[in-house]
């Protein structure tokens, strides 16, 4: 999806994230059309359950992302909540927003829900 946000002037993913919902739905279209017509025999798509927007969660894989590409499989890894924090914070690679280990453990609680 970064890919494709940078055809419309995106320079990073921190950038991207913080696109409204309506925009992020567009990418997250072309995105999963351009996966499906991928012949490869395995796909790995790598995404968050979720996405913590200005207009609240928006998830990674939404109904109309998962009609379009129809995946066989679905993979969960998490982490511990600290283990987060520590790699966040060391990222000097971002531009993250402000966290704590508790925001992580609510975040975390949200993806157990889903």
């Amino acid at each position: 999806m970064f890919d494709e946000a940078k055809n419309f002037g995106v320079k990073d993913r921190d950038e991207l994230r913080r696109l409204p919902v309506e925009k992020q739905k567009e990418l997250q279209k072309n995105t999963a059309e351009k996966i499906s017509k991928l012949t490869d025999d395995v796909v790995f798509i790598d995404t968050h359950a979720f996405i913590s927007t200005k207009e609240g969660f928006y998830p990674g894989l939404p109904n109309h992302v998962i009609q379009i590409i129809q995946p066989t499989h679905f993979i969960a890894i998490s982490a511990r909540p600290e283990e987060i924090y520590n790699r966040r914070m060391k990222d000097e690679t971002r531009n993250r927003d402000k966290i704590s280990i508790e925001s992580i453990k609510k975040e975390l609680a949200i993806q157990d829900s889903m």
